[in-house]
């Protein structure tokens, strides 16, 4: 691939994708944490429903809303590809 990528240990430029731009109304919504953190147990990927085993580096986000809670979590694979996103590279 030409120009910039994204190697596979560059989790931190994804955090700058907002995984839910444009999706929400106007609502009280308070983010509480979105941190990149390591599975104490296995998980399932918010975005593509893959697994996220104990040990693993992910992202994981936590949202306070009128609703309640709410918390997601990204598999490795999924988060590279927001990288690209941030970073502009498509493919």
């Amino acid at each position: 691939m030409s120009g910039p990528h994204l190697a596979d240990g560059d989790l931190e430029t994804a955090m700058a994708w907002e995984p839910f731009a444009g999706d929400r109304g106007p609502r009280d919504l308070r983010v509480l944490r979105d941190s990149l953190v390591v599975a104490r147990c296995d998980h399932a990927c918010h975005e593509c429903g893959g697994a996220i085993t104990t040990g693993t580096k992910h992202r994981q986000r936590v949202e306070a809303s009128e609703d309640g809670l709410g918390s997601f979590r990204w598999c490795h694979v999924c988060m590279l590809a927001h990288g690209r996103a941030v970073l502009g590279i498509s493919g």
